[in-house]
């Protein structure tokens, strides 16, 4: 499952809990069972999840963490990174490399062609400095997730 579907149908489900000001939180928390590297902790991680989420006593946060492990933890739950290791993220990363080209160079507006062509050839361009393995600043591929110390930390204290 893609992980881009995932967010994109939870969507709707959390627009109910807006006002009880939870929401970034919440994702904070999806994303962090994304980046899961294994099932063990996967399934630890979303113990800890449902967990501290209950302990809210909001029904509004029930009525989600219902539908969320209904949906997305017992029908459909190989959307984290590790359920399919050396696959991208999405299931599209064409569609993932064209979201990105829209949102930094094309700020989402259709282009004249000759500007197109000059905002391709410097995009290439950047991208291919930024990958170079001999410059300082060398942005590498990332092959397995980093989960910051922080979450680990913080998942800890819900143990």
């Amino acid at each position: 499952m893609c992980y881009f579907h995932v967010k994109e149908n939870i969507e709707k489900f959390l627009k109910p809990l807006m006002k009880e000001g939870v929401v970034a939180e919440l994702n904070e928390d999806i994303y962090t069972l994304q980046i899961s590297p294994n099932e063990a902790q996967f399934l630890k991680g979303t113990t800890l999840f449902l967990k501290k989420w209950r302990q809210q006593n909001n029904p509004k946060i029930n009525d989600f963490l219902t539908y969320f492990e209904e949906q997305w933890l017992l029908k459909l739950p190989h959307w984290y990174e590790g359920a399919a290791l050396g696959f991208p993220s999405t299931n599209n990363s064409l569609e993932a490399t064209n979201s990105r080209i829209k949102q930094d160079h094309t700020l989402r507006k259709r282009l004249p062609v000759g500007q197109f062509l000059n905002n391709s050839a410097e995009l290439l361009e950047n991208w291919s400095r930024r990958r170079e393995p001999s410059s300082m600043n060398c942005i590498e591929f990332a092959e397995t997730p980093f989960i910051p110390l922080s979450k680990w930390t913080t998942a800890y204290q819900w143990s």
